[in-house]
């Protein structure tokens, strides 16, 4: 077996060094009994699909259980077809029972297609699918591949780059380096968000193995340039945990790290090397880049810095590089992010002041300002702490003539914090439908995520560039709080498994869960609450009303009891739930064919009243049971794809949905009435989507 796989043409003629996994993974194959096999493959005798023998080899080292059933599958049992072979490169990344699923021809789809690099020559690109997924992803990975390999400048690293979309791998995108596993419903959000996570699972073909905070941060700057967002807002958000890099090496392996913690791997690389890029000029940055990736990467010998990646390296390859005159200015970046904290550039912040006037709706942004609720009241600062909700409402106070027949415009806002980078970007549309007589004006609200951080920070609108409107914010440490504190039980003594409580108040809300022993403590500034109760079902906390001052719960809010917080603590809330069946408003959603609801298949409702809305989460079985005022209500159906909810249709009337708002059902809610509703869902989930990069609208209903 050794001479068969010796004999090899693309194993005599030397190994190089993508080959070199390959070969192993024949060796160790041979050891397992599955060698001969493959060798009969011409697509192992050609040397094409290494990724598929690295797997095998990565299975006989790990998983001979799943390995054994690969070799033994019906599928391959006349032979591996080139196509197969790239759907077994996955397989070492995917639960055993996802094995039978990828070797199914009926259940998966193959996209493939084979390019020319300008370094790397040609490469083929492969995306595979247990679902139907975008048209735009492969024109993205291809974009991706090739913006990376010129920015390198080094041959991208892989002649067969595999993408595996799959919902059960435990982040965004994994690089397992014989292939990348994204998880599905990222493919169902914008354009650029996608692009990002494709093309920083390209990058770690060329940053894997180093120091960690080098890898994530490299990966994510190639990221930028793929969107060609270098000089926009950062991907990653700030470091929850550490003032610098070098805090952050310290406590490597100890107990802090873990949770929002490990994203500090991907924000101080990023922050730096972006800070690096608009220190420097493009070229003496792509030369320093390329450097750092030379001497890390193939361990180029340097007398100055020893050892593995580090900062040493980085300082070495920036200063190299620098512009005469330029060395002190690149050495005070870095010891920004490493260690030394240095004042931060605004300069760009601050810029251009805006111009509110927007041609395209003949109107003007009239006022611009935060409120620590939905409609709430103007404020220019707010306070962090435990049990805070860490957003604020971005508020546009706009007129318009509504030209050009526009129904909407598209504006994007941008978060930016006093590091000097913007750290957020989201896109809404500004409405301009037909005024009321009475009505010469309309607010937009835009929830804003500020992530309990301490710091100053700048909010800025733009329409097509023109930055339309901007304020700025100061997040402060929360004055010393007071508790309210109590229990929360069922009838029969015991407490639910997890219940969350939620305290409201014009001046913010306030959030915590309950102990296992039904013990909750919520800390609050002075002032009157209302307490809101969610008990968890599934996966998700679902609202069931308020707490009514006398040990039960009221869906009815002119009922709640207002809790005053003056000069002390708030004790002994004793609530006792009973049951969650007595609402008015009740019904079931069911899958297509009424099929009950499958794991990771979360529905929610929205039942509008005018401008009064009021969301409904279904249990995991798809019922749902709330108290609603009464009153006539349209009902919309939304799902939950990944950590966002798609509305899909409105309740027809007819135990479906519907996409065309005449047709939408009104549900009428009267006194002592109980009103119930079946839907099922006409489609499985992805079906219902829209295209990647647009959402249906829940005025129209069409996809935009």
């Amino acid at each position: 077996m050794a001479s068969k796989i010796e004999d090899l043409s693309w194993v005599e003629d030397g190994i190089r060094r993508n080959e070199f996994d390959a070969v192993r993974g024949l060796i160790r194959l041979a050891d397992a009994g599955h060698a001969a096999q493959l060798l009969e493959e011409p697509w192992v005798e050609e040397g094409r699909n290494y990724p598929a023998l690295e797997s095998l080899w990565h299975l006989a080292v790990n998983n001979t259980k799943t390995l054994s059933k690969i070799m033994s599958h019906p599928t391959i049992g006349d032979g591996i077809t080139v196509q197969e072979a790239k759907i077994i490169a996955t397989l070492h990344g995917v639960d055993s029972d996802m094995v039978d699923t990828l070797l199914d021809p009926k259940q998966v789809s193959v996209e493939e297609r084979t390019i020319t690099l300008p370094l790397a020559g040609e490469t083929e690109l492969t995306i595979i699918r247990t679902r139907p997924g975008a048209d735009l992803t492969m024109d993205l990975l291809e974009h991706s591949v090739r913006t990376i390999e010129e920015f390198m400048g080094f041959p991208f690293p892989r002649k067969h780059v595999i993408y595996l979309f799959d919902n059960d791998i435990d982040a965004r995108g994994l690089n397992y380096f014989t292939h990348v596993s994204i998880k599905t419903h990222e493919e169902v959000n914008r354009k650029q968000a996608i692009l990002e996570l494709l093309a920083h699972e390209a990058a770690h073909y060329y940053w894997r193995g180093h120091t960690s905070w080098i890898s994530e941060g490299s990966a994510h700057l190639m990221a930028s340039v793929a969107a060609d967002t270098l000089e926009g807002p950062l991907i990653s958000l700030p470091c929850p945990c550490f003032r610098s890099i070098a805090e952050f090496e310290e406590q490597i392996g100890s107990a802090c790290i873990g949770g929002s913690c490990l994203a500090c791997t991907y924000s101080f690389g990023e922050r730096l090397f972006r800070d690096l890029h608009r220190t420097m000029d493009e070229t003496s940055f792509r030369q320093a880049f390329r450097r750092l990736f030379l001497q890390t990467s193939f361990h180029v010998p340097n007398q100055k810095c020893d050892g593995s990646a580090g900062i040493c390296h980085v300082e070495e390859a920036f200063t190299v590089y620098a512009e005469e005159g330029r060395v002190a200015t690149v050495k005070n970046a870095i010891s920004r992010w490493y260690d030394v904290p240095e004042p931060y550039d605004i300069s760009q912040i601050v810029g251009t002041s805006p111009d509110p006037d927007i041609s395209a709706i003949d109107g003007r942004i009239e006022d611009a300002f935060l409120s620590l609720t939905w409609g709430g009241d103007p404020i220019n600062e707010v306070f962090v702490g435990p049990n805070r909700n860490p957003v604020v409402y971005w508020n546009l106070d706009y007129s318009y003539g509504r030209s050009n027949g526009l129904e909407s415009l598209p504006i994007q806002t941008v978060i930016y914090r006093d590091e000097g980078f913007g750290i957020e970007r989201i896109e809404t549309n500004l409405d301009v439908l037909p005024l009321p007589s009475d009505v010469t004006r309309r607010t937009h609200p835009i929830t804003v995520a500020f992530w309990r951080e301490v710091g100053r920070f700048w909010v800025h609108a733009y329409v097509e560039g023109q930055k339309i409107a901007e304020i700025t914010f100061e997040s402060k440490p929360d004055v010393d709080p007071y508790s309210i504190r109590g229990n929360i039980t069922f009838a029969e003594g015991f407490p639910h498994k997890q219940i969350a409580l939620q305290i409201r108040r014009e001046g913010g809300d306030f959030w915590t869960t309950a102990t296992r022993v039904g013990a909750f403590d919520i800390e609050v500034p002075p002032g009157s609450y209302k307490l809101e109760v969610h008990p968890l079902f599934g996966r998700k906390y679902v609202f069931v009303g308020w707490y009514d001052g006398s040990g039960g719960i009221t869906g009815d809010p002119d009922k709640a009891a207002e809790i005053v917080v003056e000069d002390g603590d708030v004790e002994d809330i004793d609530i006792v739930l009973t049951t969650f069946d007595d609402g008015n408003f009740r019904g079931v959603i069911t899958g297509p064919g009424g099929r009950q609801l499958e794991r990771l298949e979360e529905v929610a409702l929205d039942a509008i009243k005018g401008t009064e809305r009021n969301w409904i989460d279904a249990r995991p079985d798809g019922s749902f049971d709330v108290e609603l005022p009464t009153g006539t209500y349209s009902v919309q159906i939304r799902v939950l794809v990944g950590s966002e909810w798609f509305f899909v249709g409105w309740y027809d009337g007819d135990g479906s949905i519907t996409t065309d708002p005449d047709q939408a059902f009104n549900v009428e809610i009267e006194d002592d009435v109980v009103r119930e509703i079946e839907v099922t869902l006409p489609s499985d989930f992805y079906d219902l989507l829209c295209p990647s990069g647009s959402r249906r609208s829940s005025r129209t209903g069409q996809c935009r």
